[in-house]
């Protein structure tokens, strides 16, 4: 803002040989003394001069003293003229001050005698006995020169009357500025409820001039805290020069799976403001595990047990990982591609990402090695999910598998020697043969000899009846001989007959042996 202060109007008269001045100023300012300077004799003359002495008439505008005026008005001229013959003139116009003088305006009232040729610069105003010129503005401590060049129509003396006007302003320069806030605030549009929230706040002063005090300030919603816990973001920026940003950052986190809103306000001091908001969306993924696989096998077969992982959430389950854990009692066999067996005798799938209701299938096999009911188990978790479980159990059963097996030791025999029986009971099966019962039956051209074995056994002269073996475990066997004496020639049959809890029918086995003479 220019503030204008009073001008001053100041007029010199300047006299050929003599100078007479007179005030025309603003009423505070009283005239100027007059000052009158004798023609000078023996000077040098000016370029414009056509020869001869010139005089000078000098005056200091408006106190007559040049230390404390505001223009010095300079007039040379020479000190005599012929009648009808040109001469020149100068008029110089200096600016003592060290400001800038405005709308500088020198006038000439001409003596009757006086006939201006021409000038330069030219007269703005050329009447009869007034000749003006329009110097403008003078610099601080400039000068400038009117030239004239005119002549004398008349006898007498010629006296030419100048005067000078200006204005001087007093000016204090205020520079008027407008500073202006603009806030940006960036947030993620999405996040997992278990990340970070980074935000970063922008503040511009996009004015003129220095915003002073800027404050960011951002209250929280009910859903989102500062990762120190705090409820509110305050961040002092301080003075902000025009053109210039400052960046703030902040780290929040979600509470709960609501869309956070998150509103942020810089001000400054007189009354500047701006706002910013960002919306972030939070989500979760949300696993669920199912399992299942046959109830019941028996002893020493396989079980597959198919896994599906669903993310049910609505955000991505990130590094997800399935893992399987062989129940005791269970040899692992095979499982789906992509499966690693830990030392723990963990199967681990590796999944990766699971986007919101997608699903991964597995499948593990595994062999019962004893009976009882086995418990396969399975856990998910992934990044940002609680970890899940599920698990099934199949029964294991054994099966009752008899072998029995039989043998004479010196087939063929002659009559009068004793052959033996060797009967061999094998469990082939996966559960214990409880009760296990032998008996021998000898055709009449055999003679009980004697027995033994796992049992004791009893002879009724033809059928052998050993005592109950109480329990037969898988994969043992048990042994009992039967000798007899042959007796009479012939092909003889030796036959024993076995039954057992596990056994609906006996299961019987006749051996072949020749009798001779």
């Amino acid at each position: 803002m220019n503030t204008k202060c009073k001008s001053a109007s100041i007029l010199a008269t300047v006299v050929f040989g003599a100078v007479l001045m007179t005030g025309c100023q603003a009423p505070e300012t009283r005239a100027a003394p007059v000052s009158t300077v004798a023609p000078e004799k023996g000077l040098t003359k000016s370029p414009s001069s056509g020869g001869g002495d010139w005089s000078h008439s000098t005056i200091a505008v408006p106190t007559g003293d040049k230390s404390s005026s505001v223009i010095l008005l300079d007039r040379a001229a020479p000190a005599e003229v012929s009648v009808g013959q040109p001469f020149n003139a100068d008029i110089t116009v200096t600016n003592l001050t060290a400001n800038p003088l405005n709308a500088v305006m020198v006038t000439d009232q001409c003596a009757a005698n006086f006939k201006l040729d021409s000038s330069d610069p030219a007269t703005v105003k050329a009447a009869s006995g007034i000749n003006q010129w329009s110097i403008g503005t003078l610099g601080p401590h400039e000068s400038k020169v009117i030239k004239i060049r005119g002549s004398a129509s008349d006898l007498g003396v010629m006296k030419n009357c100048m005067s000078v006007t200006y204005d001087q302003n007093t000016c204090l320069a205020i520079n008027v500025v407008q500073p202006k806030l603009d806030l940006v605030s960036t947030a993620p549009v999405e996040v997992l409820k278990c990340d970070n929230i980074p935000v970063k706040y922008v503040v511009t002063n996009s004015g003129t001039g220095t915003a002073r005090n800027v404050v960011i300030r951002n209250n929280l919603p009910d859903n989102a805290l500062t990762s120190d816990g705090k409820k509110s973001v305050m961040a002092t920026v301080g003075d902000l020069p025009a053109g210039e940003s400052r960046t703030i950052n902040a780290i929040l986190r979600a509470t709960d799976l609501n869309k956070i809103t998150n509103s942020s306000t810089a001000t400054a001091d007189g009354n500047l403001k701006s706002d910013a908001s960002t919306d972030t969306l939070v989500k979760a993924p949300i696993l669920q595990l199912t399992s299942s696989g046959t109830e019941r096998i028996y002893a020493g077969r396989q079980a597959t047990i198919d896994l599906t992982l669903t993310n049910k959430g609505t955000g991505d389950a990130r590094d997800a990982i399935l893992e399987n854990i062989i129940p005791a009692g269970a040899t692992f066999v095979s499982a789906t591609s992509r499966a690693t067996a830990d030392k723990d005798g963990k199967i681990v799938w590796n999944v990766g990402t699971i986007k919101p209701g997608d699903s991964v299938k597995a499948s593990v096999t595994y062999r019962a090695e004893s009976m009882g009911t086995l418990e396969d188990v399975a856990n998910a978790k992934a990044y940002c999910a609680t970890q899940t479980t599920a698990s099934v159990k199949t029964r294991v059963e054994g099966l009752a598998a008899i072998l029995l097996e039989m043998v004479d030791a010196n087939d063929p025999i002659e009559i009068g020697n004793v052959e033996t029986y060797i009967v061999t009971i094998t469990n082939q099966g996966s559960v214990p043969n409880t009760h296990v019962k032998v008996v021998c039956e000898l055709e009449s051209s055999m003679e009980f000899s004697s027995c033994s074995g796992a049992t004791s056994g009893t002879s009724d002269g033809k059928v052998v009846t050993f005592e109950a073996l109480g329990s037969l475990a898988p994969k043992a066997k048990a042994v009992w001989t039967v000798k007899v004496k042959a007796v009479k020639e012939g092909d003889v049959r030796f036959k024993t007959v076995l039954t057992s809890d596990q056994l609906t029918r006996p299961v019987e086995k006749t051996e072949a042996t020749t009798f001779y003479k």
